[in-house]
Parts: structure tokens; C-alpha cells; sequence
């Protein structure tokens, strides 16, 4: 990748400023999945007698929404991780 001076550390530092973008898109979207999942959550388990579809599709959307946190989680590790390479 080096072939001149400095040419493969521009190309690195654009690829790791690109990627630092892409992570902090991730997180802003997982964040605003997770507020909407929970939201709704909420108004779900508001419900005094739910119906057998509605707790079926409350356990569906806490299973979605602990994935949800835990890929929010990887992601703001990899970018505090980023961040430290610096």
C-alpha cells in the first residue's frame, strides 16, 4: 500500500475516518431502535389483560430489543477503542 511518502498513511487515516463515521451512524441508529423499541414496550405492557398475540409479540420485541443493547454496546466499545488508537 505505501508505494510513495506518506501515500499509505493518508489512505489509512481517510479508511479509519470513514469507518469512525460509519460506527457513530451505527450507534445514533441502534440508539433510536432502542428508544422506539422500548416505547412501545411500554405502552404494551400497559395492557391489563393482554391478548395470547400481544404477549407473544411483547416477548418477540424483549428479545429484539436486549440484541438491540447488546449490538449498541459492541459499538460504542469499538468506537471508544477506535478513539484510544488515536
Amino acid at each position: 500500500m505505501v508505494q510513495g511518502r506518506g501515500v499509505g498513511l493518508v489512505q489509512v487515516e481517510a479508511g479509519e475516518k470513514v469507518m469512525a463515521d460509519q460506527v457513530a451512524d451505527a450507534i445514533a441508529d441502534s440508539e433510536e431502535k432502542v428508544a422506539v423499541m422500548s416505547k412501545k414496550l411500554k405502552v404494551m405492557e400497559e395492557q391489563e389483560e393482554p391478548s395470547p398475540s400481544l404477549v407473544f409479540q411483547m416477548q418477540s420485541l424483549r428479545a429484539n430489543l436486549r440484541r438491540s443493547r447488546a449490538r449498541l454496546g459492541r459499538l460504542r466499545t469499538e468506537q471508544r477503542a477506535a478513539e484510544n488508537r488515536d
